[in-house]
Formats: structure tokens, C-alpha cells, sequence
């Protein structure tokens, strides 16, 4: 089964791992036949996201963590690219 996450639960599981979307990442992790479905959009607004200082005074993440992260979805994630029509809804 392939699961898509918009940034906002990215982010919310990011900043507070106690929540529902912390959670759901978990159970991502734990079972294998569950995959995260993300497109290159997704992982840039989410990075642009995390990298605000607001956000990374906040909780305490560097740089260099967040470009971890992004990183770390990218390679347990099954990558989609966008078709042109449907980048034209946003």
C-alpha cells in the first residue's frame, strides 16, 4: 500500500513525534508493505518549512538535521513525479 503525507503532517510529525502524525510515521516504518508515497514538491516545502528559524529555534533543529531528514524521506519513500496537469491545480 502506498501512503502520500502533505508537509503539514510531515512537519507535525516532525516537531512533536507524540502526536497523531508522529505516530503515523511510525507505523510507516514498522510495516514494510506500507510505503510513503512523496513527490519532490512535497520534500522541498517541507524542508523550506523546517529550515525557517522560527521553527528551528523552536525545537531545536539544525541545518544540517533537517537536511538529514529530507534526505531520509527521500530514500524510504517511493519518489512520484507530478503530472504536468495535475502541478497546473496548485
Amino acid at each position: 500500500m502506498k501512503l502520500t503525507l502533505d508537509t503539514n503532517v510531515l512537519v507535525s510529525a516532525f516537531v512533536s513525534k507524540q502526536g497523531h502524525p508522529g505516530k503515523l510515521i511510525d507505523v510507516i516504518l514498522a510495516f514494510p508493505e506500507i510505503r510513503l508515497a512523496l513527490s519532490e514538491p512535497i520534500l522541498l516545502e517541507f524542508r523550506d518549512v523546517m529550515i525557517r528559524e522560527e521553527v528551528r529555534e523552536r525545537f531545536g533543529y539544525s541545518v544540517k538535521e533537517v537536511e538529514s531528514f529530507v534526505e531520509d524521506l527521500r530514500r524510504v519513500s517511493n519518489m512520484v513525479t507530478l503530472n504536468r496537469k495535475m502541478r497546473k491545480l496548485h
